[in-house]
């Protein structure tokens, strides 16, 4: 199916408070600095203290007022409900931000959700929320704004060990070391939880659980000594999730790897600034899901989904120019996912009797330009986008457990 052109424009006359101080911009060698037509769209900007707690989520939820789709944090919740959503619009378990690293989508390909365990939490030092239309730049699938988190480039001969031990055998650990030019990090944590249910709990409620396992590695240095050829930068990681959600038998496994590399050159006085990003990412997930008896006495299988493998593949470019108060940019981007669930349903006496394979694929590319002059105390910024997507390959198809007849195709 082909779909229509999206085209959005939008202009902003910023003031500035009276006593407002310049915000701190943090140039990184492998990104463009954040463009300063964002501060028209109440950007905040977010250092590692504020990044610090449990989890990446809740730290977020409470420095931006984001939204996540359950009261719990992604330490219980079910991968597919690790939504995040900004501007108090009603959060999805699919999400309605866009979470990107270093310029990487981080949303999975399948379900938008964002696996929060696979982020290399120690490794990341900053954060840049947009709300809003602001978000336009960043690429596709900002809906209320995006969070753009950006990694600690890597420091020779840096080295951690961290770990904590808790009640019920529960622990969390993580390790990084740059050898070179090249910066590696591990990370563990299992969690024994306690049961959700307090009032009228029965023998379908059990303690939450949750284990993760998370390998990173980036690396960035210069492809000429002078810089003029730029700066290239590269990251790949891998995780692997389980949660147990508090209802026997009911159990959500996720997994996944990410490679990207980038080749950014920073803007100065004479030329423009340029980047170019390609990314692959590819992820599985399974999960149970079950019925609660009256009484809460036990749980039936309702659903097992088997595998939903998924990969999702894309590249951005930017050119950006700025001379005295004035500032424009303008890029495209392209993403292509292809996804499939495949699942046991329609339980009689506890078994399967069917078996349904669906799924499909979706291109989405874009362009946008946009501009901005700074008066001192008063920011003009103007922005326009355009997207174009396409789905295809749709899919669907169930089979008889028994006999392997085909009952829908």
């Amino acid at each position: 199916m082909q779909g229509p052109v999206a085209i959005s424009l939008i202009a902003l006359v910023w003031a500035a408070p009276a006593l407002a101080e310049p915000a701190e911009v943090v140039v990184r060698a492998s990104r463009l600095a954040a463009y300063q037509g964002d501060q028209a769209f109440a950007a905040t900007n977010l250092d590692r203290a504020a990044l610090d707690g449990p989890s990446l989520d809740q730290s977020l939820k409470r420095e931006t007022q984001a939204s996540l789709f359950r009261r719990q944090s992604s330490l219980t919740a079910n991968p597919t409900v690790q939504g995040i959503g900004l501007r108090a619009i009603g959060p999805s378990g699919a999400g309605r931000a866009l979470v990107t690293l270093d310029g990487v989508p981080q949303n999975d390909p399948f379900g938008n959700w964002v696996i929060w365990a696979a982020l290399p939490e120690d490794e990341i030092t900053h954060a840049h929320v947009v709300k809003g239309a602001g978000g336009g730049a960043y690429g596709a699938g900002a809906l209320t704004g995006v969070i753009d988190l950006s990694l600690q480039p890597p420091q020779p001969g840096a080295a951690f060990v961290s770990g904590v031990a808790g009640e019920r055998g529960s622990s969390d650990a993580q390790a990084g070391v740059t050898l070179g030019p090249v910066a590696l990090y591990a990370a563990g944590r299992t969690l024994h939880g306690n049961v959700p249910v307090h009032s009228g709990r029965g023998a379908a409620d059990v303690a939450t659980f949750g284990r993760d396992r998370a390998l990173f590695a980036h690396t960035q240095f210069p492809l000429c000594k002078d810089d003029g050829c730029g700066e290239l930068a590269i990251m790949a990681g891998s995780y692997d999730s389980r949660r147990d959600t508090g209802l026997s038998a009911a159990t959500a496994t996720s997994s996944g790897d990410q490679v990207a590399v980038s080749l950014t050159h920073q803007p100065d006085a004479q030329n423009p600034g340029w980047r170019l990003q390609v990314w692959h990412r590819d992820s599985d997930l399974s999960n149970v899901s079950v019925a609660v008896a009256a009484g809460r006495t036990a749980t039936t299988l309702a659903n097992t989904q088997v595998a939903t493998p998924a990969r999702g593949d894309g590249f951005n470019a930017v050119l950006r120019r700025k001379s005295g108060g004035i500032e424009w940019e303008i890029g495209a981007d392209g993403r292509r996912f292809e996804g499939e669930s495949r699942e046991f349903f329609r339980y009689i006496s506890g078994s399967p009797t069917r078996y349904r394979v669906s799924g499909g694929s979706e291109t989405v590319s874009g362009l946008y330009a946009e501009g901005s002059r700074d008066f001192g105390r008063t920011l003009i910024s103007a922005a326009i986008r355009a997207d174009i997507w396409k789905t295809m390959d749709g899919h669907r198809s169930e089979n008889d457990t028994a006999t392997g007849a085909q009952t829908l195709a």
